[in-house]
């Protein structure tokens, strides 16, 4: 595929979009295997007697089997994988994501974005916090798209170039569908006749993905701020009747992605023995990171996103801790 584009140039969107698909339809069954790829890129795609509608995948060398640990190489979470084409975060040295098929799909969108540009994505956000779509050149290159709804393109983009994992597209099919709806053809072109029009365009569509950016983010601390109180609860449990609850918050501040709390036990017949931290969840990436901020600065526990369905998930860390304050309080 590399040779093929670096020799007819970038391609027309009804092409590129149409490869994209049956890359999409070979991951599709490979996770269906519990195979992942990891290396998805243009040099790893064949494109059977030069016809870019039937593209290989080829070269599992970087591949993981979920249901056979001897199959491909062992992937320790200090080491980094990935490439030049386009390096993601869950790839770098230190992660323990890097088996996930939900990076496969981001890399098959890269594959996309250079049909049409002829340009590597390279990395999820540049020195200026750009995505790959929005750098000028691929813009320039994506605007000049015809027969293509490129607003709907650049949409299926936003989202599949998101830092955070959990926000990108998460399965090959979903992506295929959202390529699917992109329109094409001479119809599809988006009907604006104007500047102001366009700008308008753009301002709704900014509004729009601010909007699930924002709700997603308030799901998220929402859940974390009902875990805590959780866990204070748990605590009260296991000292009932002598302890009490006393509490401020949680609340949630959304500019700087966290919940905070003043979760206090408080000794129920004798109020001036009590211990009142001050605790606060922030969203870092695809983590929560639990920490008291008084009466001491201490990491409780550090948990990822997806945990935040199980029912244990930070809390019992929370727990022990107020537990083990008031006994310290006691001792005193």
């Amino acid at each position: 595929m590399a040779e093929y584009v670096r020799q007819n140039g970038p391609r027309p969107a009804a092409e590129a979009i149409g490869t994209t698909i049956q890359l999409l339809d070979i991951l599709a069954y490979a996770h269906g295997e519990d195979a992942v790829h990891r290396d998805v890129k243009p040099e790893n795609v064949i494109l059977r007697n030069g016809d870019p509608q039937q593209p290989a995948l080829v070269d599992f060398g970087l591949g993981f089997l979920a249901h056979d640990e001897s199959d491909g190489p062992e992937t320790h979470a200090g080491q980094e994988i990935g490439n030049r084409f386009l390096r993601l975060p869950e790839f770098v040295a230190g992660s323990t994501n890097k088996r996930d098929p939900r990076s496969d799909v981001t890399l098959c969108l890269g594959i996309l974005l250079f049909l049409l540009t002829g340009r590597y994505p390279r990395t999820l956000s540049d020195d200026t916090g750009k995505p790959p779509h929005a750098r000028d050149e691929d813009r320039i290159a994506l605007k000049a798209l015809i027969n293509c709804d490129v607003w709907a393109l650049l949409d299926v983009f936003d989202r599949g170039f998101e830092p955070s994992i959990n926000a990108r597209w998460q399965s090959a099919e979903e992506l295929k569908k959202a390529l699917t709806n992109v329109r094409l053809g001479r119809d599809a072109v988006p009907d604006i006749v104007s500047d102001e029009a366009a700008v308008q365009r753009v301002k709704e569509l900014m509004v729009r993905h601010d909007e699930v950016r924002i709700g997603r983010i308030n799901a998220i601390l929402t859940r974390v701020g009902q875990l805590m109180r959780a866990a204070q609860e748990a605590a009260v449990n296991e000292l009932s009747p002598h302890y009490i609850s006393s509490t401020s918050g949680p609340m949630i501040d959304m500019p700087n992605k966290k919940v905070t709390a003043m979760l206090g036990l408080t000794k129920a017949t004798d109020w001036s023995v009590h211990f009142h931290p001050r605790l606060e969840a922030v969203l870092q990436s695809d983590d929560i990171v639990l920490r008291a901020t008084s009466p001491e600065q201490r990491i409780l526990h550090r948990y990822s996103v997806e945990q935040l369905e199980e029912d244990d998930a930070g809390l019992e860390h929370l727990k022990s801790y107020l537990l083990r304050g008031v006994a310290e309080t006691l001792s005193k």
